[in-house]
């Protein structure tokens, strides 16, 4: 009787000591993700520079704690904004992680041509294809309206409730 008394006492210490350790390790993946949001908004918030001319208004809601979509916008020399939308294949920090490397590389790029920013980001995106793969349209607006459009993949973009066509690729 002792003896089964005493197996029945370890095991409910050998659970209550694993439930403790599950409920640490579920707090630091969850500490994590926060973390990964926090930085994901921040990133996200910097994605849009000052544009004169302009009035660009932006939301982020991602799905879970972080997501793959991102954007970015910024102004031309020559009074224009580009802006880009796109997408990540995969979920959670993965993808956060690439959209981060995404908006890395739309800061360095020089170019105000869609069809040549989506090339230059399509070249960086190949060193990493082991991380999937990326959709984006890319708007360039000038000040009086008119614009150019390129888009790699993405769904079309909607104008007055409209869809604008683009060609492949």
């Amino acid at each position: 009787s002792i003896a089964l008394q005493t197996a029945a006492a370890i095991e409910k210490s050998l659970l209550a000591a694993e439930m403790v350790s599950n409920a640490r390790e579920r707090a630091a993946i969850a500490a994590e993700l926060h973390a990964a949001s926090t930085v994901q908004q921040l990133l996200l918030q910097s994605a849009s520079r000052p544009t004169p001319g302009f009035t660009v208004d932006s939301v982020y809601l991602p799905a879970s704690e972080v997501g793959g979509d991102f954007f970015y916008v910024a102004p031309a020399p020559d009074g224009s904004i580009t802006a880009i939308a796109g997408d990540v294949s995969g979920k959670g920090i993965t993808a956060a992680m690439r959209v981060a490397m995404i908006l890395g590389a739309l800061r360095r790029e020089t170019s105000h041509d869609p069809a040549q920013i989506l090339h230059d980001l399509n070249e960086t995106l190949l060193t990493h294809a082991q991380l999937g793969f990326t959709t984006a349209v890319c708007v360039r607006i000038a000040l009086d309206g008119h614009f150019t459009l390129a888009n790699a993949g993405h769904v079309n973009p909607y104008q007055s409730g409209r869809e604008l066509p683009t060609p492949p690729a």
